[in-house]
């Protein structure tokens, strides 16, 4: 389901999803929804996104919040790694794939910031992790560092922050553009809004969570009225 790009500093993670969630039909993508795919863990100083099955998300969610015990970003993975298979439920997915969550906090131990890709099947569990200025890009596309070495100088004006922002709004854009050339059966499905979630440490050393619509893409209306009318049908 749809794109994600995620980029860790030192001191915050900028997080980009878009909003639209979709089923597959044989000649085109249906639109059923629009939603958020980050969800938020305070108490555990960390927060997640979701591509694939949704379903996914509200079960990792209830375990985090409701099935263990875990302080932080570090903690929360070590368990998950030990028993997150044991509490899914992934029998509505027909395939072995059930999705990927991406998980970002902080860890007490490592006294910074975490960033990681959990790809999950009905049998295991692949963990990755990026690096300080690394990018976690779904659906990838051409050109990364030729975007985010275009007009370089404009981070010295508006702030590193800001043009990360607006680099993942570029990005997303040509992640739109090259997944339309795709046969439908290969697209993902990106639309609906760019929905921009910052974590960051604050001066006091607590982590606080900026959310942010930053873009809308093109036809937004259009989908939102066939989306009304194939509940209607539904």
């Amino acid at each position: 389901m749809s794109a994600i790009i995620a980029y860790t500093t030192k001191n915050y993670i900028v997080i980009a999803t878009d909003t639209l969630s979709h089923t597959k039909g044989k000649d085109a993508l249906i639109p059923c929804n629009f939603t958020s795919k980050t969800y938020y863990l305070p108490q555990q100083q960390s927060c997640f996104a979701i591509l694939g099955f949704l379903g996914l998300a509200a079960q990792f969610y209830t375990f985090a919040n409701e099935k263990i015990v875990a302080k932080d970003v570090g903690s929360l993975i070590s368990i998950c790694q030990q028993s997150f298979l044991q509490f899914l439920d992934a029998s509505a997915c027909p395939g072995e794939h059930v999705g990927t969550i991406y998980l970002f906090g902080y860890c007490t131990v490592k006294k910074g910031l975490r960033n990681f890709r959990l790809t999950i099947t009905k049998s295991a569990i692949d963990i990755e992790e990026k690096g300080e200025r690394e990018f976690f890009l779904k659906p990838e596309i051409k050109n990364t560092s030729e975007v985010m070495n275009r007009d370089i100088h404009l981070a010295q004006q508006i702030g590193e922050l800001e043009f990360v922002k607006q680099k993942m709004i570029e990005m997303m854009g040509l992640q739109v553009a090259e997944d339309r050339e795709l046969p439908v059966i290969e697209q993902v499905g990106i639309g609906g809004q760019i929905q921009i979630t910052t974590m960051f440490i604050t001066e006091q050393g607590t982590i606080s969570y900026l959310v942010e619509m930053v873009h809308t893409f093109e036809g937004f209306d259009q989908v939102y009225e066939q989306m009304l009318r194939n509940g209607k049908r539904s």
